[in-house]
């Protein structure tokens, strides 16, 4: 079943330095505009300080800040390179360059601001944590690991580091390390369901599915509408095999997103496997309605419409499904298993076996199939060949052997049936059709108290086995009725 990630939180923060040396009254102004919301205007009142007074390096930081709001990064650098020009620096104006030039995907540019802003002021944490944040964007999960850690011994409260860690630790696969540092996140701030969201994923990567299913109600506790959260709990409830709950979960997911595919597809596999087949051709029919192109939904429609009674229906999407990928494993063994069973099909049971068995070369049990369709249809070397090919890959089925018994007795090779049906009943007693084919060929040699002692163990194995009994009756009608009257 498709799953759902949540992606990790990486917040940039930027600080605002608000002390206004004296004769900053117009830059002060501008700020406020900014504080009451409307950014547009107080970048328009900042650019006219700034071209008012070429020598004015507090408004081109300030512009450089405000052009950060609005994600105009280009903008923000050649402000804030106009304000180092005029001699300014410090700590924050280095960090807001760095968020900048990773605005732009510019990492190294960003990773050398941040580690002057860190190198400038030692005990604040915001660069290093945006630095962690730039090593993640690259996947040099290592040094981000060791950044937010070195962030955390300065921030050691602040929930976003111990998020952007755990998502760090879990791309290295250190689950069990990242679903502590976003429970610690969790911890320092209750409400956030993205956060909860993450934690949810990271328990359920260490199959704790009680946390995670405690995680994801949390989060739907605050947001009752968050899509992820619905689906999380899902995929959760479907591990602890609570498919009713799992498939009440995935309803309310396609609810919110009535457009998702992936949501409509995983509730249609679920009502398969639920055996509530005519709820999965709906979710999979509204799936295949999104993403025409997925063959995969479309065998699994074909699958559900089978089952659901709609038997013509279904086996032409499974068809279809194939037609369009004939790499899809399920489709083939779905079809191999309507086709044998029935007679009318065994030349499509064997084309499908045989493609479960290309697709699948170590599944023993599509060479055994293959070999019993060959043998339905006379067609003796291909089904020989079919069961050697799956003693090549499991030399103990009994299965096989049984074939190749089979195979022999139609050859009129009477030692190597009796030899393959021994071999077969020797990997498993319990095979009553190995016993009463082997009394059959015993028979047929002329050695009729051993056949009629396979007889016997046949019938002790399987007490209902008709063709055993049937044997081994005729023998006691025979001797009915050759005794004196």
């Amino acid at each position: 079943m498709s799953r759902r990630w949540i992606c990790p939180l990486i917040l940039t923060l930027l600080l605002l330095c608000v002390d206004f040396p004296a004769g900053a009254t117009a830059v002060k102004d501008a700020v406020d505009l900014y504080k009451q919301g409307n950014t547009d205007a107080a970048i328009e009142a900042m650019q006219k300080i700034a071209t008012g007074n070429p020598s004015d390096a507090l408004s081109r930081q300030w512009l450089g800040f405000l052009f950060l709001q609005k994600q105009q990064y280009a903008e923000a650098i050649k402000s804030l390179d106009e304000a180092r020009s005029l001699k300014a620096d410090g700590a924050e104006l280095r960090n807001n360059m760095g968020m900048a030039y990773m605005g732009l995907k510019e990492y190294d540019k960003a990773i050398e601001q941040f580690k002057k802003a860190a190198e400038l002021r030692k005990e604040w944490g915001e660069p290093l944590y945006n630095l962690g944040n730039v090593y993640l964007q690259q996947k040099k999960l290592e040094s981000a690991i060791e950044t937010y850690l070195k962030a955390a011994k300065l921030m050691p409260k602040d929930a976003a580091v111990q998020n952007n860690l755990g998502a760090a630790l879990q791309e290295m696969g250190r689950l069990k390390e990242a679903a502590e540092a976003f429970r610690k996140a969790n911890e320092l701030s209750p409400q956030n369901p993205d956060v909860l969201l993450n934690l949810g994923w990271a328990l359920r990567n260490i199959n704790d599915t009680k946390g995670a299913k405690e995680a994801f109600a949390k989060a739907l506790a605050i947001d009752a509408k968050n899509f992820a959260a619905w689906v999380g709990l899902a995929d959760t409830l479907v591990a602890m095999d609570k498919k009713e709950e799992a498939i009440s979960a995935y309803e309310e997911a396609v609810k919110l997103r009535p457009g998702d595919f992936t949501a409509h597809n995983n509730l249609g596999i679920l009502c398969i496997n639920a055996e509530r087949y005519d709820k999965a051709v709906e979710a999979l029919g509204k799936a295949l309605e999104i993403d025409p192109t997925s063959h995969t939904t479309l065998a699994n429609l074909g699958w559900a419409q089978y089952k659901s009674g709609k038997i013509d229906e279904g086996i032409a999407n499974l068809e279809a499904g194939v037609a369009k990928n004939p790499k899809l494993l399920t489709a083939w063994l779905r079809l191999a298993e309507i086709y044998s069973a029935s007679s009318e099909s065994n030349a499509k049971a064997i084309k499908a076996w045989e493609a479960v068995a290309k697709l699948n070369p170590k599944s023993t049990a599509a060479l055994v199939n293959t070999g019993n369709h060959y043998l339905l249809a006379g067609q003796l070397e291909q089904a020989q060949e079919a069961f050697r090919n799956a003693l090549k890959v499991y030399p103990k089925s009994a299965q096989a052997y049984f074939g190749l018994g089979a195979v022999y007795s139609r050859q009129n090779k009477q030692e190597e049936s009796i030899n393959a049906y021994r071999k077969a009943i020797e990997l498993n007693p319990k095979l009553a059709a190995a016993y009463n084919n082997l009394g059959v060929e015993l028979e047929r040699n002329g050695r009729v108290e051993e056949a009629k002692e396979q007889y016997r163990k046949a019938l002790q194995v399987d007490p209902n086995n008709s063709d055993a009994r049937y044997n081994l009756e005729r023998f006691e009608k025979k001797r009915s009725n050759s005794a004196p009257s």
